[in-house]
């Protein structure tokens, strides 16, 4: 189940077009898709993640806040998690100690335009599946 959609949070499901080709198409139901949530400020970024992962049938709601990404967690087990690190309030370093407390098995990806080595090392620290540069 696909969490409802709030202000801080778009989904990365493009348009149906009558030129979308088979491969564009999921082909599983929608319980039986992966689902990944990406969350970052930078929406265009975001979106652009969530259209190639949309491709590969993922289901993939965007976050813009930590905030946001927490309330998803209340009825919907993810994938895997994808996040920024710099974002305004509650930081994705953060976030992924939250993310950990309540989720401990969800698999999380951190990405950082800022990727210095106190920032790979506190995000290994706490369970990041890996540091990823934008």
């Amino acid at each position: 189940m696909t969490p409802p959609m709030t202000s801080a949070m778009t989904s990365a499901t493009p348009s149906a077009t009558p030129s979308a080709t088979p491969s564009a198409t999921p082909s599983a139901t929608p319980s039986a898709m992966t689902s990944v949530l990406v969350i970052d400020d930078n929406v265009d970024l975001a979106e652009n993640i969530g259209e190639i992962l949309h491709e590969f049938g993922v289901d993939v709601p965007l976050a813009r806040n930590a905030e946001a990404a927490l309330d998803c967690f209340d009825d919907h087990e993810w994938s895997l998690v994808v996040t920024d690190v710099r974002m305004p309030g509650v930081d994705g370093l953060e976030l992924l100690q939250r993310i950990k407390e309540r989720s401990p098995g969800t698999p999380v990806l951190v990405m950082t335009g800022y990727a210095d080595s106190d920032t790979v090392a506190r995000a290994h620290d706490s369970g990041a599946l890996a540091v990823m540069n934008k």
